[in-house]
């Protein structure tokens, strides 16, 4: 029974989030981002309870697991709309490697004219991609993973939060 007591913290990231998406209802504003909350809620529950990270994030499997499943589930509406994104591939396919060479090239940019070694560098050029493949990329260009994915986090955070506000 006792090793069942940590998929608790499941329940506690479902409480977060439920709590988040209360706040953003309420006031609705883009700085009540409700990942930006759930994250701020859960990071305050951790660090007031002193909860070891460790142990949250193997409690919390349940849904990381279902990380991957939602990922592939957002491939069904493009596969629901193939016809019109073949129609405009090309226009697609440029749109889409102009922003990444962009978003690339901006990031590093930017951190060598701040004085980023090449190892930072090159942790800062995926940072616009899927966290998982960011980290690959990352380590096969020499730089550090784990910063990398907080890179990638950050860059997720703004598109989120200043998304709205740009579209």
């Amino acid at each position: 029974m006792m090793q069942y007591v940590i998929y608790l913290y499941t329940i506690l990231t479902i409480f977060g989030f439920w709590l988040a998406l209360q706040i953003s209802k309420r006031w609705k504003s883009m700085i009540f981002n409700t990942f930006v909350l759930t994250v701020s809620i859960l990071v305050l529950i951790l660090v007031v309870g002193d909860i070891p990270y460790d142990d949250y994030m193997a409690g919390n499997a349940p849904i990381n697991n279902l990380l991957g499943v939602s990922i592939v589930a957002l491939a069904l509406p493009l596969y629901e709309q193939l016809r019109q994104i073949a129609k405009q591939w090309k226009i697609i396919l440029s749109v889409v490697t102009l922003a990444s060479l962009f978003s690339m090239f901006t990031g590093a940019i930017f951190a060598i004219i701040l004085g980023a070694s090449p190892e930072m560098v090159a942790t800062v050029l995926p940072k616009s991609i899927t966290t998982p493949i960011a980290m690959e990329v990352s380590s096969h260009l020499g730089g550090i993973p784990a910063v990398t994915a907080v890179g990638v986090v950050v860059a997720g955070l703004q598109g989120s939060v200043f998304g709205y506000l740009i579209l």
